[in-house]
């Protein structure tokens, strides 16, 4: 059985979210939605179609006394950060529009709606043919038979097709299944939001051992350890990358690994002083490191995550 399907665990339901919006995969029709009060429309177009370049637009179920997601703001930034790895999407926006991007998919997200997807985003002009990329957001509640047990799960659903090969087709939108799409599904938890795929760590043997490990394993561990939703294992994790920093012994492709680990820990911790120090160190430290973690590779890929979490955390002092 499909991962996807098992850890769901509800009949119909991936087909419903396959072939159905909450409200139409079709351009809204901008009179006949400002009419409807079965649906918040948010962003200055109302037609899909006619949106320009990076310009958004949602459409969310309107319920009453809705139930708004709770949950910590490193774990939104990181599953965003699944989300754009999943069409490959990180060099296609600046850090004002993955805010922007960010805050369409998890500002007053309605948790206590009916099953199904509560909300689709638009984004205009993503593709080659001028098509709007679409995401659909699915939210659920797992059965008592599902193999993880999460209070709810949320998928991220987009038109995005990923190709046999693994590469992304962008010269037209189409959603055919969750496998073909690219998409994500991740738990909520206790307030923390965490990958379906990378929820439980597959590490079993003792932190002892791990420690006789080369320095490439143990970065592998931690990163297993900080992605995974027990907050625990970031503790061990900060250890075993720490050491590898201490010891100064390894060559620099190994270091800045073990340093950008050090500072998804400290983001993990929302400790945006530490996060910034380590953040400007590690720009310094990579223009000394031969491949392509160069600076400028490294703001798109990982310097989102800074960017993110202060602007969340500026907005929440305002």
């Amino acid at each position: 059985m499909n991962k996807k399907v098992k850890l769901l665990s509800i009949v119909g339901l991936l087909v419903v979210l396959f072939t159905t919006g909450c409200a139409t995969s079709k351009p809204i029709n901008q009179e006949k939605s400002a009419e409807n009060s079965n649906f918040i429309i948010r962003g200055l177009e109302q037609d899909p179609g006619k949106l320009t370049k990076d310009q958004f637009l949602s459409v969310t179920k309107k319920i009453e006394n809705p139930e708004y997601l709770i949950s910590t703001n490193w774990s939104k930034v990181r599953i965003f950060s699944d989300f754009l790895d999943s069409f490959q999407g990180h060099k296609d926006f600046s850090n004002d529009k993955k805010y922007e991007f960010l805050s369409y998919i998890f500002d007053e997200l309605p948790m206590n709606a009916e099953e199904g997807i509560v909300r689709q985003i638009y984004i205009g002009n993503y593709f080659e043919n001028s098509d709007p990329l679409e995401i659909r957001i699915g939210i659920f509640i797992p059965k008592g038979d599902a193999s993880e047990k999460n209070e709810k799960v949320i998928i991220l659903m987009s038109n995005i097709i990923v190709l046999n090969d693994g590469s992304i087709n962008k010269v037209m939108g189409n959603i055919i299944n969750l496998d073909v799409n690219a998409s994500i599904y991740c738990g909520l938890n206790n307030k923390l939001l965490t990958n379906g795929e990378k929820s439980k760590s597959d590490i079993t043997i003792p932190f002892e051992e791990i420690e006789t490990k080369s320095s490439l394993e143990k970065i592998m561990i931690a990163q297993s350890y900080l992605a995974d939703e027990d907050i625990s294992n970031d503790i061990l994790a900060e250890k075993l990358v720490s050491k590898i920093l201490d010891e100064n012994k390894d060559i620099p492709a190994i270091r800045i690994m073990a340093m950008l680990k050090k500072y998804e820990y400290y983001l993990s911790l929302e400790n945006i002083s530490e996060a910034q120090s380590l953040w400007e160190e590690i720009l310094v430290y990579s223009m000394n490191v031969p491949g392509d973690m160069n600076p400028e590779t490294l703001e798109i890929l990982n310097g989102e995550s800074i960017f993110l979490m202060k602007s969340l955390f500026s907005r929440a002092n305002n």
